[in-house]
């Protein structure tokens, strides 16, 4: 009798390990990677353009919306604007659009760059400070898709011959203020070739709100190969009173709403920001700015 207790038991207790071990392998498959790595300088990508991007075929899905965007306008419209830039990246960039997926939105790579200290950020502030320095840096964060999200992914570029897919969100951020000169003047650095001057007596610590665009370039097996930013349109940024006593300047709700019509003053022919931002961030995730 009691070598078949002790036997039954051995039984249950490997039935046991192997199911453990079949869960953890499960939790491994749906661990989702994420990187932190500090921009010390525009434009803000990070990573390496595949040598074999251009031969291989480019698709790009349906835009879509950060998360932190929605946490600071929650009851805005977004559908115009998001319309406007899929049909420009169909039109224009002349760009194969893949259907949106039927993994949810959270699924999909999530990149972050700006401050580590904004609200929401996915990244811990403690990790940047500095005794020596009280301004923060830009860093940038990026998280790799669902297991879910890279077997669709996985299936339409073998039905299509793709190998690279780009995923790009609008989404909102805080870009910290740069020393411009020693004599005092400052600026914002939103993307490439887009800088705005800021007032000599604006401080270094405080923030500016952004609203921007991000991307993805991701391989068919579903790793992310390079990420990056362009900026679309930035608030006010707060004076060194305004700074001290703890006051920020925020995007108005206006501009929000005009957001697709809001062109680009520093430039000659004053093109749409947002065509100019998402001109510039899929050439440097494609062709690395050349």
């Amino acid at each position: 009798m009691k070598n078949n207790i002790t036997a039954v038991c051995r039984v249950l207790l490997v039935c046991f390990i192997a199911s453990a071990f079949m869960y953890g392998c499960a939790a491994l498959q749906n661990l989702r990677t994420s990187r932190e790595v500090v921009m010390k300088k525009p434009p803000y990508y990070h990573g390496r353009v595949p040598r074999t991007v251009q031969a291989a075929g480019v698709a790009n899905l349906p835009t879509g919306i950060d998360p932190r965007l929605r946490r600071y306008w929650g009851d805005a419209d977004w559908t115009m604007i998001l319309n406007k830039m899929d049909a420009y990246l169909e039109s224009m960039l002349n760009t194969r659009m893949f259907p949106e997926l039927s993994a949810g939105r959270g699924m999909y790579p999530d990149v972050y760059i700006g401050s580590p200290a904004m609200m929401g950020a996915p990244v811990s502030e403690s990790g940047y400070e500095s005794d020596d320095d009280d301004v923060l840096p830009m860093v940038c964060y990026y998280l790799d898709p669902s297991r879910e999200w890279k077997q669709e992914v996985a299936g339409l570029c073998r039905e299509h011959n793709i190998a690279f897919v780009i995923s790009l969100s609008l989404g909102f951020s805080e870009y910290m203020i740069h020393q411009k000169s020693v004599f005092g003047k400052k600026e914002v650095w939103l993307g490439t070739d887009h800088t705005i001057p800021v007032p000599w007596l604006s401080s270094l610590e405080s923030p500016v709100d952004v609203i921007y665009l991000t991307g993805a370039l991701v391989d068919s097996t579903g790793k992310i190969r390079r990420v990056g930013a362009e900026g679309i349109l930035a608030a006010e940024p707060s004076s060194l009173f305004e700074s001290i006593i703890g006051l920020r300047k925020s995007i108005s709700d206006d501009k929000v709403q005009a957001i697709a019509e809001v062109r680009r003053q520093d430039l000659d022919t004053q093109p749409l920001a947002w065509q100019e931002a998402l001109r510039n961030l899929v050439n440097n995730l494609v062709h690395d700015g050349k």
